[in-house]
């Protein structure tokens, strides 16, 4: 596996080094990895509360080393911060976790839990904002199952976002 490979590397090179793995599949070899002590942690499920309470030193909070916790209303997420990304005239917002089908030969689910979305409306000022800041004319939904949620393409219509209506 690529990332036993990648964490035994940087042991070597320093073995201080903290790791720290997460990120879809983690669920199915993060222990492996925490039992070899290739990584001094793991994160399941969403990770913004968790990576910040790893930063802060802390291991001892759900979805560390364990079973994951989803954030529920993800209306409540910052905004991501494109600052440092080369290109910024086309941009990927995350506008839903999860999907709101079952099926048996995907892990989506697995992997993000039910299926949660951002309101459409919460997405079109994301757009307005990333125009205002970075000039951004171009952007791409970051989804699994876009189509999941009727109102939030009621929602998004108005911003133009499924319409493509000019953000200037």
């Amino acid at each position: 596996m690529l990332t036993e490979k990648l964490c035994e590397q940087l042991k070597e090179m320093d073995e201080s080094v903290e790791i720290v793995v997460g990120g879809p599949g983690i669920f199915l070899y993060g222990q492996t990895l925490y039992d070899k002590g290739l990584v001094n942690a793991y994160v399941i499920g969403d990770g913004e509360s968790p990576l910040v309470e790893i930063l802060k030193g802390s291991y001892d909070y759900v979805g560390i080393n364990g079973k994951g916790r989803n954030v529920e209303d993800l209306d409540s997420l910052p905004f991501v911060d494109y600052s440092d990304a080369n290109n910024k005239k086309k941009l990927y917002i995350p506008s839903s976790r999860g999907c709101h089908r079952n099926c048996t030969f995907c892990n989506v689910n697995s992997q993000f839990g039910k299926y949660r979305a951002k309101s459409g409306k919460i997405v079109g000022e994301e757009m307005i904002y990333y125009h205002s800041i970075y000039n951004s004319k171009q952007f791409s939904l970051a989804d699994n199952a876009i189509n999941s949620s009727e109102q939030f393409v009621k929602e998004a219509d108005y911003f133009g976002i499924v319409s493509g209506k000019n953000v200037d």
